[in-house]
């Protein structure tokens, strides 16, 4: 019951509350947010913006059905143009690669960069710069080499050149050659140059191609539209917004190029190999149809055939096989001969020849393939490349299941020929009597077949592969061409905006909220929440001038309200006793928390109830009564109890201008002030002021230091003990629970001295206090 009458509940701060503990900072949010906001207006100035273009591409893949160009090329499906299917992953990484993008680079002459000037930043421009450097005979420096040039036009056709790496100055007109060192070249006006530019600072840079394509790659992304669809977006950041597009759209142009070149490898290669087979057989031909001449020259002979069509029309059809079987003979023959002479994995195979072995022609189109995917890893990622050497397995063992396919199909056709062969013998044996030039005619006759059918197949292949070359398209096909909307992507400035308001009122409440967590002082009721003990009131941090009374009956200030509450609250800490006389004892930790501060305007607040009220000095040690009230003391405390013949009326002084109780003050001070507290001169002392006054206040000694308070404390009704928010420590608190659970002081509560409410709420303490500055007391 006693402490529920003193103490109140704490719980934690309302939103309200902490609003307006942070108000009351106003300033601190004020000059952050407009610091914040200069720095966000700093950056926006300062930084250069960048825009975004973007473009689709659809990559081809044939073997899924998902391009739109099959059907269109469906007839010539079986020349074997058509079977690219391309790796979604690959196509990215190559249009990513930077052998690409250098490329990019030197056919816009990107690395030529030109500036105007601006404030506070230059201006790059690309599409519309108006002065122009021109290369001659493909000048280009070296890939580490940069150059940067200050041009100012001092009329439309005359400028004043400087070189910033050496600081040369020299005069020039608009197109006159210039001798660099690593070429020549001159620099002209373009359209976009107009009257105002003269006079005018222009800036033009060379920079180096690979540092550029590095940085260009960076900001290049390009990503699949969704899983299920070959559909790539490519999407490119730059400072520029027509140069972002003009990457995009060359990059496509370019990659296309590429692809169109590599498909076209196997056609080229096919079409030499055939040209080379087409002369060869041009000539065995000629040397046949020319034995064919004299043997017919020589024999008188006209029409051998008809007379021996009778005989041999049994033998047609074998001999058919016998033609068919050579031919197939020859071009394994020829495809075998060809392996061999090229034997490195980078060499295509001739293709569409016409085998009947279906399984042979797929596996010359699959080693193709490989090969022509090899070839592009290899120049677009290097011979190291993971992928490159992965491949290079894979193509060995086709090769050599090719030769192998080759070598069986030879042997299979010879064993046929050779069946086929003693066939014929049996049906020529049937003819003994066609004489024997006929059998050699035949030979002759049989040989330029073959020369004859391989010529004109040769022939009708060729056609086939030119026609290839020619309907030979890229792997991607633009959807959307590359397109920017102009505006700036970064910075954002309504974001930018939007951060730098959060940081600014982020950054005080952090600085706000770190004090407070550094701080280990006891700083408000919160901190003592979780004490037992109950709890007084707080006497709130003020100035003083002059005396140390500042409590006045007539004042209604924050202070004078403080110590109000404060004996309020003290009636009910003794609840339960008898109302008068009541001693209260004044104590602390430490010195210099208040207690005679404390005890001062205690005792004056009491005297203004009518209540007969005396302060009496027990810090025998350190006294200051006397010092704060500004009074002399001669006699006091020590010298009542050091002189037995001493009365009480000797040392008690009456209330006067300077403060309305009476007051025994300390005293001098005396060399064993435990040994005087304990005695009975003083035990009858307070008896003797119980039975005269209805207040005894009792200045005492620190309980934290000395022994003195606890010598008395069983002839005092009360202790209030001050805890100085400037001074203790919150790890402190647990040695002011242990004297109240031991219960060594009786009926003990506590106050918050120097108390400094944030300002906004509770008593609205608007300003700060202390010991020291200009306060004037209110008048009576």
């Amino acid at each position: 019951m006693e402490n529920s009458m003193v103490t109140q509940t704490e719980s934690g701060p309302t939103l309200g509350e902490i609003t307006l503990k942070y108000v009351a900072f106003w300033r601190w949010f004020l000059v952050s947010v407009t610091l914040c906001a200069g720095i966000a207006f700093a950056y926006l100035r300062y930084t250069v913006p960048l825009y975004e273009a973007s473009a689709t591409v659809l990559i081809k893949d044939d073997k899924n059905g998902k391009s739109s160009l099959r059907d269109e090329l469906s007839a010539f499906e079986d020349l074997g143009i058509l079977a690219s299917n391309q790796d979604l992953d690959n196509e990215i990484e190559i249009l990513k690669s930077r052998s690409l993008m250098m490329e990019v680079i030197n056919e816009l002459h990107l690395n030529v960069r030109y500036y105007t000037f601006g404030r506070p930043i230059h201006h790059e421009r690309f599409e519309t710069t108006p002065i122009k450097l021109q290369l001659i005979s493909n000048a280009l420096p070296d890939s580490s080499q940069e150059f940067c040039w200050n041009i100012l036009p001092t009329s439309a056709s005359d400028y004043t050149l400087t070189n910033k790496m050496s600081g040369e100055i020299s005069q020039h007109r608009f197109g006159d050659t210039l001798r660099f060192e690593f070429g020549y070249g001159c620099f002209t006006t373009t359209p976009h140059f107009n009257p105002s530019h003269i006079n005018y600072n222009f800036t033009t840079e060379i920079v180096s191609p690979e540092k550029l394509a590095i940085q260009f790659l960076e900001n290049l992304k390009i990503s699949a539209v969704n899983k299920d669809a070959s559909v790539l977006k490519l999407v490119f950041r730059d400072a520029l917004h027509d140069r972002a597009v003009a990457v995009l759209n060359s990059l496509i142009a370019i990659h296309n190029k590429h692809a169109i070149d590599d498909k076209n490898q196997i056609s080229r290669n096919t079409a030499n190999f055939i040209n080379d087979r087409i002369q060869f057989i041009t000539d065995e031909l000629a040397e046949v149809e020319t034995e064919v001449e004299t043997f017919k020259r020589q024999n008188k002979l006209t029409d051998i055939t008809s007379e021996a069509d009778l005989m041999v029309s049994s033998g047609i059809n074998t001999e058919q096989e016998i033609l068919e079987c050579e031919n197939e003979i020859a071009l394994h023959q020829f495809l075998l001969d060809e392996m061999n002479s090229r034997n490195t994995i980078e060499d295509l195979l001739p293709a569409n020849l016409g085998l009947k072995e279906e399984s042979v022609n797929f596996m010359i189109w699959e080693y193709n393939k490989l090969v022509l995917e090899h070839n592009r890893l290899k120049a677009t990622t290097g011979e190291k490349n993971p992928a490159t050497i992965a491949l290079e397995p894979e193509l060995l063992k086709l090769r050599n299941s090719l030769r192998s396919s080759f070598e069986n199909t030879l042997k299979s056709l010879k064993i046929k020929l050779d069946g086929l062969t003693k066939y014929a013998r049996g049906i020529n044996s049937k003819i003994q009597d066609v004489p024997t030039f006929e059998r050699a005619f035949r030979d002759i006759q049989r040989q330029q077949q073959i020369k004859e059918s391989l010529y004109l197949y040769l022939l009708q292949k060729r056609e086939e592969t030119n026609i290839a070359l020619a309907v030979t398209v890229a792997n991607a096909k633009t959807i959307d061409a590359a397109y920017s909307n102009k505006e700036k992507i970064s910075p954002k400035y309504k974001l930018v905006y939007a951060f730098s308001l959060l940081f600014g009122l982020l950054i005080p409440i952090a600085v706000l909220y770190l004090i407070e967590s550094l701080n280990t002082k006891v700083k408000s009721k919160k901190d003592v929440g979780n004490l037992s003990v109950p709890y007084l009131g707080e006497i709130p941090e003020m100035k003083v001038q002059g005396s140390n009374l500042i409590y006045s009956n007539t004042d209604r200030s924050i202070n004078s309200e403080a110590f109000r509450m404060l004996r309020t609250n003290i009636d009910f800490l003794c609840a339960g006793m008898p109302e008068s006389p009541r001693v209260i004892g004044i104590t602390s930790s430490i010195g210099k928390e208040g207690k005679s501060f404390l005890s001062i305007n205690l005792a004056e607040s009491l005297h203004f109830t009518g209540k007969k009220t005396i302060l009496v000095g027990t810090d025998l040690r350190h006294p200051k009564l006397s010092q704060y009230l500004k009074i002399d003391d001669p006699k006091g405390l020590s010298y009542y109890l050091a002189k037995p013949t001493s009365t009480i009326q000797e040392v008690v002084r009456t209330g006067g201008d300077n403060f309305h109780f009476d007051l025994i003050a300390s005293g001098p001070l005396p060399p064993n002030p435990s040994e005087m507290l304990m005695s009975n001169r003083f035990r009858e002392l307070m008896e003797e002021l119980r039975s005269t006054y209805d207040y005894i206040i009792v200045d005492t000694a620190p309980i934290g230091l000395v022994s003195d308070a606890y010598h008395i404390a069983h002839q005092l009704d009360c202790f209030v003990y001050i805890i100085n928010t400037k001074l203790i420590r919150k790890s402190q608190l647990e040695v002011i629970q242990a004297l109240h659970d031991d219960k060594r002081l009786p009926r003990m509560g506590i106050v918050l001295n120097r108390y400094k409410a944030m300002r906004g709420y509770g008593y609205g303490y608007g300003y700060g206090y202390g010991y020291e500055g200009d306060y004037k007391k209110p008048k009576a």
